[in-house]
């Protein structure tokens, strides 16, 4: 979603949520813009955690509910790209990668890559050692792609 179409939308939304016209969202009012915005309901333990340092004692203010949301679907956004490239991967729907999934992925992306390199890049992802690469593993590696390019 476009920054500028999220944030009108989002205002919109935020607005509708203080039925009270308090100038501010409660949790409750926080939880709701939240399911109406991101698709996503966030239990009020995990609210109250990321609000700690933003809310005040009756909310938190518009300017930083929008900021928390916006912030949430950049995170979702990552989420729902690394799921996507791992479900294109997992091409039998098992939840979780092979050595030979891995090694076909690599001779139809990148043939060059000598066998022993696919070997051990697939030993260095596989954690548990188990001889699969989960959907957490596989998450795991590339959260860390991801934050080394920032």
């Amino acid at each position: 979603m476009h920054y500028r179409n999220f944030m009108v939308i989002s205002t919109k939304i935020v607005l509708q949520c203080d039925t009270e016209k308090k100038g501010y969202l409660s949790i409750d009012d926080l939880q709701v813009a939240m399911v109406a915005i991101l698709g996503y309901k966030a239990c009020k333990e995990e609210l109250e955690k990321l609000l700690s340092p933003q809310i005040n004692f009756q909310g938190i203010l518009f300017s930083a509910c929008e900021n928390l949301l916006l912030q949430k679907l950049q995170d979702y956004d990552v989420n729902e790209e690394i799921r996507e490239i791992f479900m294109a991967f997992d091409i039998n729907c098992r939840g979780f990668l092979t050595l030979d999934d891995i090694m076909s992925i690599f001779e139809e992306v990148a043939p060059s890559i000598p066998k022993a390199t696919i070997l051990s890049i697939f030993r260095n992802v596989d954690f548990d050692e188990d001889g699969q690469v989960s959907y957490r593993d596989f998450e795991y590696v590339m959260r860390l792609q991801l934050d080394s390019t920032k």
